[in-house]
């Protein structure tokens, strides 16, 4: 409610600029559950690509942690807001709650056909280019992996990139369903995991599938 309190509905673009955490689990439910579209902002990017993702993306909210405020804050547009999660629990928790204190409910509007997510390609050719998903694929997807693969299978599946996206979003949402374990490993550790598990990085992303993790130890995995 706090985020469609901000103008966030339907076909609405949000950013997601944080480190790989809680946190950044938490915004991206957020913006699909009020019904917007996240654009997954890396933190680690140049500051010329996050400012041209975010000029590019117009997304007039972004959610981002504390300690990359000041990063974000000389790059986002003027007419957009920073939102820090972390430090603003408070404050969002004490907004939802004057809105359910007013009867307000959350809006749930959003059909197969509007936008879930936007992602930018590389820009190896030129400037980035935003490629817009709508919610119907990765539940599609969802539906093909619950085919495909067994609960077993998904107990663990490693997420190597900085956010879910395509086939990690519709992975992340079973995952959630089912109290499994998600895995999420920098990339240098990701190659390593794929190693350990007999399947090579370059096949992995050839097959644009979730890499199922035959042991989900820390110990494996660190």
């Amino acid at each position: 409610m706090y985020l469609q309190s901000q103008g966030v509905g339907p076909d609405r673009l949000v950013g997601l600029c944080m480190d790989r955490s809680l946190e950044m689990v938490v915004g991206l439910f957020g913006i699909l559950q009020a019904g917007g579209a996240y654009v997954p902002l890396d933190p680690g990017y140049p500051d010329e690509r996050l400012a041209y993702m975010l000029r590019d993306s117009r997304a007039a909210v972004v959610l981002t942690q504390e300690k990359l405020e000041d990063k974000l804050g000389g790059l986002i547009p003027a007419e957009a807001r920073l939102v820090c999660l972390d430090r603003q629990w408070m404050e969002i928790g004490d907004r939802v709650a004057g809105l359910r204190a007013a009867n307000v409910r959350l809006q749930e509007e959003v059909r197969p056909r509007h936008l879930a997510y936007v992602i930018y390609t590389s820009g190896s050719t030129g400037q980035p280019k935003g490629a817009a998903i709508e919610h119907h694929s990765p539940v599609t997807l969802a539906h093909w992996a619950g085919e495909v693969y067994s609960p077993e299978e998904w107990a663990g599946v490693l997420a190597s990139t900085f956010c879910p996206i395509s086939v990690r979003i519709a992975a992340a949402s079973r995952r959630i369903a089912a109290s499994a374990r998600r895995v999420s490993l920098s990339a240098a550790r990701a190659g390593a995991a794929m190693e350990i598990n007999n399947r090579p990085a370059r096949q992995a992303r050839r097959a644009g599938t979730p890499l199922l993790l035959k042991d989900t130890s820390p110990i494996r995995l660190h």
